[in-house]
């Protein structure tokens, strides 16, 4: 009978010190730190700041889409020279306030998503050119920091949605 109890005992232990679900405090709280890593990126990005977009992001996996299609960044090397290269190729940039905001925090509080967009005003080889700029990112936490895991990137367009397109073509059919 001892020996039951003692296994019974063992095993609420055990579940009892598991991951804990976290309290929707402690994921409001999950959301302003990854909010705040958002804003270090856009900071980091603005200021050329190489060696600090880079600390952002895992030392392990990660993956990252850029605007261009041989923009495959698949580690920490891949992020340091291609935002090398963006530094030298980009003139100046100033990213805008984040807006359309949406950050989801895992129930256990290790993962993360984010997706938003920001307006941007970009200088390269000397021509000005405003851009609105979307954003799908995930963040895991690795050592109770969060790191950027995932990215992609997209450049939107105005006048182009497929609702647009449809009314293009309606009236030109009309002609």
């Amino acid at each position: 009978m001892r020996h039951v109890i003692l296994v019974l005992f063992s095993i609420v232990l055990i579940a009892g010190c598991g991951p804990q679900k976290l309290t929707d405090e402690q994921i409001a709280t999950e959301k302003k730190a990854i909010e705040g890593l958002i804003t270090k990126f856009h900071s980091a990005y603005e200021a050329k700041d190489v060696a600090g977009i880079t600390d952002l992001f895992s030392k392990g996996e990660l993956m990252f889409f850029g605007t261009d299609s041989a923009e495959v960044l698949k580690n920490a090397s891949d992020v340091q020279k291609e935002f090398k290269a963006d530094s030298e190729l980009v003139g100046s940039a100033k990213l805008g306030t984040t807006r359309n905001l949406s950050i989801q925090v895992a129930s256990m509080g290790d993962l993360a998503s984010a997706v938003y967009e920001v307006p941007a005003d970009i200088v390269i080889g000397g021509k000005s050119s405003h851009a609105l700029i979307r954003f799908a990112m995930t963040f895991k936490k690795e050592n109770n920091v969060w790191k950027i895991v995932q990215v992609e990137v997209a450049f939107a367009t105005t006048g182009q949605s497929s609702a647009e397109l449809v009314e293009k073509m309606k009236a030109a059919k009309k002609k």
